[in-house]
Parts: C-alpha cells; structure tokens; sequence
C-alpha cells in the first residue's frame, strides 16, 4: 500500500490500490550528500510536525489529514489517513496549514506538486519521500511493486537538473539532452519503459518534449527498440539478453541496485537484501531462469565469431569469465541484439543451407529449457557437438598470441595452461539478428577439486604469460556460415547432453580473471605521452612530473618489522616509454621467535614488479600487464678464506666490505625450489583507471619455503614433502587519500608487501626429487641494486 503526497496540502495520503485512481509520478537523479541530498519521508514529516506544533501555539487544536503518528503533541490530533480521504475538500481558513509555501520544504517537492496540481493531478508519488526507507518492509514492498507504480501512473515527470533551459539541438549526439545523467543511473531505466505518458522537464520545471516525440533520439541513446518505447511492442517480446544490454552501460549507487531496478523490466519478485553485493545479481538470473523460457540469458561475455572453417573473429570484447551466470549486467554489452528463439526458429536456422531434411533434427530431440541449481553446478540438458570431431573448429580455439582480432595471430601460445581447451560446443536456443546461432564452449577444468562445481565455459583456460599480450578465451561462440553450420550438423550428438556448468567464481578458481570495471573510476598516468618527459635513471623515483609515482607502503614496513625482516627501499626504474620496474628486497633473520631451530642462513626474497604498456585496442579496456616476480634466495656465509665454487655467486664482489643482506664478508647465494607450478611468477592484465573506492589495483600472493637442507659439496638442495613455508602476499594499491579528490588522477602507487608466520605444510607439488642448484646469475637489474642499496633512502 503506497504512501503519495497531497499536491494541495503537502499532506502523506495511504492508497490501499493505486490503479483505481489516477496520479502523477516524478523520475529524476538524486543530489549527492555534498550537494544537500534529497528530502526524505523523515524530513518532511518532521516539517510537519513542526508546523503543527507552531499552529497549536497560534490556534485551538485543529484536526486534519496526515500520516504522522508518532512524536506529535499530545494536544493536537492528527488522525492517519485512509484511502477514502482523497476525496475530502480542498483545504480552506478551516483547514490544516499546508507546508507547500514553508522555507523548509526543497525546491523539487514544491515543483512536481505544482506542476502536477495545475495539471490537474491531486496526488504525486516521489520516491525520496514518500517511501520510509527505516521500514525494511515497506522499502521491500515498494522496490518489488515500484515498476507497476510508474506503469500505473497517469503522467510521469521527468525532471532533468542538468538542462537548464529549453534550447534548440536537443536531438544532436553532443546536445545536453544527450549527455543527461539520468540516461545513465540505474533506476531511471524503468522509469523510462513503465510509464504510457512520459514529459520532460528542465531544471526551471518547463516541459520540452515527451516520450513519444523523442522516441528515435531516445532509442539511439538507450539502445532501446523504437516500437518499445512507443508501446506499440510489449517488453516480453524483447529477449532477455537484449533488455540486460540496456542496462549495461548504467550505473547504481548500492551495487545490489544493479539487480533490484530490473526487477519489474523482467516481471520478477525477490526480497532485496542490502549487503549481500553482487550476489544480488545473481539472485536475479536465478528467478528470471526460473520464470523465463529464455536462454539468451546464457549469451554474454567475449565472443567469436565463426566466419568459415578457417576464418574466425571477435565481435566484441567483454568478460571472459569461465561461469553461466553473468557477474554484472555489464557483462551483457553487445553491438548487436541477441533473439530468443522458439524450437521451430532453432531448428530452421540450425537447417540453413541443407539441401534435404534431416530427420534426426526435429522437435522432439530438442531439451527442455530446464536449469536445477546444485552444489555440483547447474544442470542443464543442451544439444552439444564434440569439437575432436571437427578439428578445423577447434583449432580455431587454439589461442595465439595477437595484437588485434582474432585473426591476426602472430604465433601459438605454448603455455601449458592452454592444453585445457573446449571440447564441446553446446548450443543456445538463441541467435543474432543476421540468422546466426549461439553456442557455448566447454572444458573441464584441470585443477584438482574443481570439477565438482562444473564445467566452465571458455574456449581456453585463461593464460598468464607475460609473452602473450591478448588472447583471452572467448566464452560465447557465434555461428553464421553454412560450411560451419553444415559440419556442426554432421557432427551434432544423437541425443542432448546433461551437463554441469559453473555458476558463479564466489568459490577458488584456478586461473586468473580480470578484476571487474566497476561503475566509477579514477584515471592512473602511468605511460606517457609524447610531449611527457621521462627520468630513466635507475635511481629515480620520479620518473616524470605527470606521471604516477610509487612508494612502498607505510604499513608494509610495520607488518614485517613484527616479523624481525626487514624491507630495502623501493627502486623504480623506466627502461623505455613502455616499461616500469620495480625491486625491493625483504630479508628475514636466522633466528626468529617462531621457530625452535636456527637457520644456517638467511633468507632474501628478492620481489620484482614489471609493468607492461601493451599495445591498446579499441574493442579492449586492459592495457597494462602486471607481471610480480618472487626470487626466494638463501644467503649462506662462507668461511673465511673458502674459495668461490663454480655453482654459486659471490654475493658481494671483490670491492665490497660485506654482504648487505647477512653481513658476511663472503657468502653463496642459492635460488630455493618453488612450492608452485608457477615459479614464482603471476601475471594479469589491468586498465589504466582505479575503480572507486576499491584501492587494489593488481594482487599476487606466493608460497615460499623458509628451510631447505642445503649440501654444500655436492651443490644439491633438498626438500621434502612437508615443507616451513610462508605466505607473501604483493599488492598494488592507490593510496587512501586518494578518493577525497575524485576528479583528479592518482598521483602515486603504493606497492604493499605483506608476509605471514611460518607454518608446516604439505608440498602442493607432492614428494619432489633433490634439487640440483645450477650457478644463480643475476638479471641486471639485481647488479645495480646492490651497488645502490647502500646509498639509497626509503622514501
């Protein structure tokens, strides 16, 4: 039952059933908490109050019509209003004060109430006073019936702020109306669709246009059908995928509100839960494949696109997450609609080009559109086709090393991450607006453990070498060719496929995924232009004066002190416009607190953070490559005297007075074994902006051994199956202040180093054989450290 204002009086009216009426409704963009926020329910009932207590000071008690109940004056009777009141006089000297000349109620309540009242409307429904958001079921209430509130309304307001006054060129790409910030935010998206009536509004209240006569500028900003917006066509003839596009470029304060403004564009009910955060959106898919027969929901994320049994390329590049549900609704930008098809559509576009029925492709094979959640995955029956039997096909899921599109392949990826590639493609009952089909590609996931929460999807597992600057697995598949099609039919399994697919990534993933774009974002100058100067000294932490700098963190120090290691200043070195390094070393003592032996060394960790500038391509954001590199180093005193070995270095050269890491006058250092298939290094790709107000812009984390039993001798290092380790976490992080001046760029990153207890662990490599230490040489950059270290200050 929805609470609406009096446009005469100012005063709260209950209505049990709103579509027995008629009334007006506001859409607009809510003020910032810095601009003076927007006047909530709280606020205007306790104006109310106030002028209620200062007309009982001038006048006997005086009765009248109002929602308030509580904290009123005993002396005065404010009776609660029943959905029959709408029908009382117009107030008169006999009356209740209305507040809608009062100082203190804003500027945009007084405007929608008169130019609804002259308009002839005696309630309005303002969604920042009249819900009671300190009722969570009233706020649940009206978040699940606030679509039908906009459809049932005789006239919706639009009012727009930033467009002060009525000018020529509204409907021109670079106009103000174009540029709107309501065409942006989340909500406004089924105010726009719900209501039949819809006028525009300056920020001086006068109307310059309605829904209808800008229905083809609104549809080349939205990205919404014509026939849509004018009504001649309903929402549930537009697929699923299509309505989540319009949503894709819009943006919400409470990110559960990227779930909750969509309910009613899909004719779905949930209870909101505000903290559960993206999981919302999940939520969401879950009950929309529950209510709709559509599985152009499955049809997001980075496609490619079959042009021939040779041929391939990418229609768009978006998320490549290996799950069957989206993350956001970003994850659904598409250049190009996506249909959902009936079985007789499928089967036709599936027989394109077929020069005689095939009779095993008919109807009755064809699986039910049916998804169970379990913890296993999501069971789904689909019409799959082996990929080992077209190996044209799935050579084109090879991934290779490129610069552009798909098809400018330079060389095969050799990774071995990349021996785990699809080997079904398992086919949508949806296509594109060309007659194309939709499909996706499967593979089994090669960590152990994994397979229990379903096959991924993905052409390839993603890769992480720091070689390979592009190629990301495409999730989606499209097919449009006839030769292509013509083998897929040849080749289709008898009968469907039940299998499990991976939900969402809220549990381990083995591989690495691109951190979200999330909605605000704050640029990094970390490459730059032609006319920037750049410092390429080695001992330079300022490489350039617009250019974003870097420190270690201040907290990294606190952290590892408590610890007893001990942290070198940070070097940043630019070799070229394209590169940045940066060293630091920690070292960790002999004896500490937490063991109950000595080491007979000391251990350095040698970390290295090289960021790449990747050639940038248009249909791409990431265009950084962060590559950490962890060398864990044992330094081991020799005896005085002792001559170098030809399997190990002398740490401190023939000029130095002494190690700076173990402080002996001559010592051997040897490279530990790794605990990882890694080896000590992580590589993912970011964008040059910081997502606000999330600080992290890159993270990796190690497992490295702490004891190793070392022969000298024979120059072999031993582990064992049960192996000290310690778990180095490396972090690229914006600074905390960094967020007070949003519009600004990040000055400076901090590179934040943080390191646990020991603790006894199992080898996740099993039981390893003996290593053989081969002689550790230096990369140059290590060589200039050594020689800078003693002379360099931490900033």
């Amino acid at each position: 039952m929805p609470r609406f204002l009096d446009t005469f009086t100012g005063e709260f009216r209950w209505i049990v059933d709103p579509s027995t009426i008629s009334y007006a409704i506001l859409s607009h963009t809510w003020r910032s908490e810095k601009e003076g926020g927007e006047q909530s329910y709280a606020d205007v009932r306790q104006l109310w109050l106030t002028v209620a207590a200062e007309r009982a000071t001038r006048s006997p008690p005086l009765g009248g019509d109002s929602d308030i109940k509580d904290g009123a004056s005993s002396s005065i009777s404010l009776p609660i209003p029943t959905d029959t009141d709408i029908l009382a006089p117009e107030p008169g000297p006999d009356k209740p004060v209305e507040i809608l000349s009062h100082p203190g109620l804003c500027d945009k309540i007084k405007g929608v109430c008169k130019i609804a009242r002259e308009a002839g409307y005696r309630l309005v429904w303002v969604d920042s006073c009249c819900i009671d958001k300190s009722s969570s079921a009233e706020l649940a209430e009206t978040i699940n019936m606030m679509f039908e509130l906009y459809r049932q309304a005789s006239v919706c307001y639009v009012y727009l702020a930033d467009i002060l006054d009525v000018s020529t060129g509204l409907r021109l790409p670079d106009s103000k109306f174009y540029r709107c910030r309501w065409h942006t935010r989340g909500w406004t998206l089924q105010e726009l669709l719900a209501p039949k009536h819809v006028v525009f509004l300056t920020a001086s209240w006068v109307a310059f246009g309605t829904k209808m006569s800008f229905a083809t500028t609104l549809q080349r900003i939205t990205g919404i059908e014509f026939n849509v917006l004018t009504g001649r066509a309903p929402l549930s003839s537009v697929s699923v995928a299509s309505r989540m596009s319009w949503a894709a470029s819009r943006q919400t304060t409470r990110v559960e509100d990227e779930a909750y403004s969509l309910l009613g564009i899909f004719g779905v009910h949930m209870p909101p839960i505000y903290g559960e955060g993206r999981n919302a959106f999940l939520r969401l898919q879950e009950e929309i494949i529950k209510t709709i027969p559509d599985q152009s929901i499955f049809a997001w994320g980075a496609t490619l696109k079959l042009h021939s049994l040779n041929s391939a390329g990418s229609d768009q590049e978006s998320s490549s997450e290996p799950t069957l549900l989206a993350p956001s609704p970003r994850s659904f930008y598409s250049p190009s609609s996506v249909l959902s098809l009936s079985p007789r559509a499928f089967l036709e576009r599936l027989r394109m080009g077929a020069r005689e029925r095939d009779d095993k492709l008919s109807e009755d094979v064809l699986p039910p559109l049916h998804c169970v959640f379990t913890p296993q995955g999501v069971r789904l029956q689909l019409l799959c086709v082996d990929l080992t039997s077209i190996p044209a096909i799935a050579d084109m899921f090879v991934p290779h090393w490129s610069f552009g599109r798909p098809e400018q392949r330079v060389g095969e990826c050799v990774e071995p991450v990349h021996r785990v590639r699809a080997h079904l493609l398992a086919l949508l009952r949806c296509g594109d607006s060309r007659g194309g089909l939709l499909a996706l590609a499967l593979f089994r996931p090669e960590a152990r453990g994994e397979e229990s929460r379903g096959m991924y999807i993905g052409t390839h597992a993603a890769c992480d070498a720091p070689q390979c600057p592009f190629h990301p697995p495409y999730r989606l598949v499209r097919i449009q060719s006839e030769d292509v099609l013509h083998a897929i039919r040849s080749h289709i399994l008898p009968t469907p496929i039940e299998v499990f697919l991976l939900r969402d990534l809220s549990g381990p993933f083995s591989g690495s995924v691109p951190r979200e774009h999330l909605n605000s974002t704050i640029p990094i100058n970390l490459w730059p232009t032609t006319n920037t100067p750049v410092s390429r000294d080695s001992d330079s932490t300022t490489p350039g004066e617009s250019l974003t700098t870097f420190r270690l963190a201040p907290d990294s120090e606190i952290e590892l002190g408590s610890l007893e290691c001990t942290i070198s200043p940070l070097i940043c070195t630019r070799p070229d416009d394209t590169q940045i390094v940066l060293t630091t070393f920690v070292t960790a003592p002999p004896e500490m607190a937490e063991f109950t032996f000595k080491l007979d060394h000391r251990q350095v960790l040698q970390i290295t953070v090289a960021l790449t500038h990747v050639p940038n391509r248009e249909e791409t954001r990431w265009n950084t490559r962060v590559q950490f590199t962890v060398d864990n180093l044992f330094h081991v005193p020799e005896p005085s005297g002792e001559d170098d070995s030809a399997d190990a270095r002398d740490a401190t050269g023939p000029s130095e007075p002494g190690c700076s890491f173990c402080g002996a006058r001559r010592c051997k250092v040897w490279p530990a074994p790794y605990a990882e298939r890694e080896y000590g290094n992580r590589t993912l790709l970011i964008t040059d902006r910081a997502v606000v107000p999330e600080r992290v812009v890159a993270q990796a984390e190690f497992n490295v051994h702490i004891k190793a039993e070392i022969n000298l001798k024979d120059g072999v290092m031993q582990q064992s199956w049960y192996e000290y380790m310690r778990l180095l976490r490396l972090t690229l992080e914006c600074p905390p202040h960094c967020f007070e001046e949003p519009t600004s760029d990040i000055k400076e990153l901090w590179l934040s180093v943080g390191l646990s207890e020991a603790w006894y662990a199992k080898n996740p490599l099993g039981e390893p054989p003996p290593l053989k230490i081969e002689s550790y040489e230096p990369s140059e950059s290590t060589t200039t450290l050594y020689s800078v270290l003693a002379d360099t200050v931490i900033p």
